[in-house]
C-alpha cells in the first residue's frame, strides 16, 4: 500500500468536496497527488500503482474564465489525456457530478463526446447519488462539518432557536427554479433567499415576479461568507431545493442544510423522492397549492436531522466507502 498513488482532479478547487474527499482517500493509505503529474515517464513504470481520481473532468472545457484560443488548447489537452490515460494509471475513477455543464443551455457535443470516452475508459463511475439514467457506484457527499462538531451539537444541551422558517440559498441559477418557486409562493409567507445572480436576464426575472406579487421576500443578492451562511442555517426550519429533474445528480445545498439540522422542502423529482424514500426530513410538496402544503409540513426536530445525516453522510461513513472501492 505505500507505493499506491490517486492522481486527483481537481486538486485544489473552492469547492470543499475536494478537500474533503482528499483526506478520506489518504486515510485509506494512498498518497494524493494532483492529476497533472501523472502524466510522466516514471508513471508509465509504476502503472500498477496508480489510481486517477477525476472529478467534473467532463465540465473542465467550459470554464467562463476560458477565452476561445485557451478553449481550443484545452480540447486538445484533455483528448490527449483521455487516449492516454490508461498508459499511466491502471485504475480510473470517474466522480460524476453533473448530468451537463451548469453554465450551458444545451449539452455541447464535445460533452458528449468526453463522456462517452470516459465511460470507455473509467473502471468505476461514481456518482454521489442514485440516478435513473445509467449505473454507479455510489459514494455519498459528505457533510461539510467535522464529524465531531456534530457530535457536540447533538450533545448539547441548547434548545433550537428558530428565527427563519422558510430559507432559499445558493448560487442562483436557471435549474434551481427559483423563478417557478417565487411565482408559487404565498403571498403573505416569509421566504428569505441567499445566494448571488450572475445572469442578469434571470435576477431581473425573479425581481419581477416578486415585485409584481408584492410578495414578502428579502433577497440577499451577493456572495456571503460561510460564517455567515452558517449561522443563519443554524437559525433556520427548512431550505426549500425546488430543483428541475435531470438538472443534477446531486447537491451541495442538501448536505450544507442537513449540517444544521434543517429540513428540505423539495418540488417532485427522482432526486426528491430517492432522498425521501430514505429520510423523513425530506417533504416533497405539490405545486398547485403551495400555502396549503405548507401548512401540513410537520419538521423533524434539528438535533435528530444531524443524527441521522452524521450516520449516512459523516466523514468517517465516507471514508470506509473510499476505503472499499479503492483498489
Amino acid at each position: 500500500m505505500l507505493n499506491k498513488k490517486v492522481f486527483y482532479f481537481p486538486f485544489n478547487n473552492a469547492n470543499q468536496y475536494v478537500d474533503i474527499s482528499k483526506k478520506s482517500i489518504s486515510e485509506s493509505g494512498f498518497e494524493v497527488l494532483d492529476f497533472k503529474t501523472l502524466f510522466n515517464f516514471k508513471s508509465l513504470f509504476a502503472r500498477a500503482d496508480n489510481v486517477a481520481v477525476l472529478n467534473w473532468y467532463e465540465d473542465r472545457l467550459y470554464q467562463k474564465r476560458f477565452g476561445k484560443l485557451r478553449a481550443f488548447i484545452e480540447h486538445f489537452v484533455v483528448f490527449f489525456q483521455l487516449i492516454s490515460m490508461k498508459l499511466f494509471a491502471s485504475h480510473i475513477i470517474w466522480v460524476r457530478h453533473n448530468f451537463k455543464p451548469h453554465n450551458r443551455g444545451n449539452r455541447p457535443f464535445s460533452h458528449k463526446l468526453v463522456c462517452a470516452a470516459l465511460n470507455l475508459i473509467a473502471s468505476e463511475i461514481v456518482t454521489l447519488e442514485k440516478t435513473e439514467t445509467f449505473s454507479s457506484t455510489v459514494i455519498p457527499h459528505p457533510l461539510y462539518r467535522e464529524d465531531d462538531d456534530i457530535l457536540h451539537e447533538i450533545n448539547s444541551t441548547e434548545a433550537e432557536n428558530i428565527e427563519f422558517d422558510y430559507l432559499f440559498f445558493g448560487t442562483i441559477k436557471p435549474y434551481k427554479r427559483l423563478d417557478e418557486l417565487v411565482t408559487l409562493w404565498p403571498e403573505h409567507t416569509f421566504l428569505k433567499i441567499v445566494g448571488y445572480c450572475q445572469d442578469k436576464a434571470y435576477e431581473a426575472k425573479i425581481k419581477a415576479i416578486v415585485a409584481d406579487r408584492n410578495l414578502h421576500v428579502e433577497w440577499q443578492n451577493e456572495y456571503v461568507s460561510e460564517a455567515y451562511l452558517n449561522d443563519l442555517l443554524a437559525r433556520t426550519r427548512y431550505v426549500f431545493m425546488p430543483h428541475s429533474d435531470g438538472a443534477m445528480i446531486s447537491s451541495g445545498t442538501f448536505y450544507q442544510a442537513i449540517n444544521f439540522g434543517i429540513n428540505i422542502v423539495c418540488f417532485d423529482s427522482f432526486y426528491a423522492r430517492d432522498k425521501k424514500a430514505k429520510h423523513d426530513f425530506v417533504h416533497i410538496v405539490a405545486q398547485d397549492n403551495l400555502e396549503a402544503e405548507l401548512l401540513k409540513l410537520s419538521p423533524v426536530p434539528k438535533k435528530a436531522v444531524m443524527s441521522e445525516a452524521l450516520a449516512w453522510y459523516g466523514r468517517k461513513t465516507i471514508a470506509q466507502a473510499w476505503n472499499k472501492l479503492l483498489p
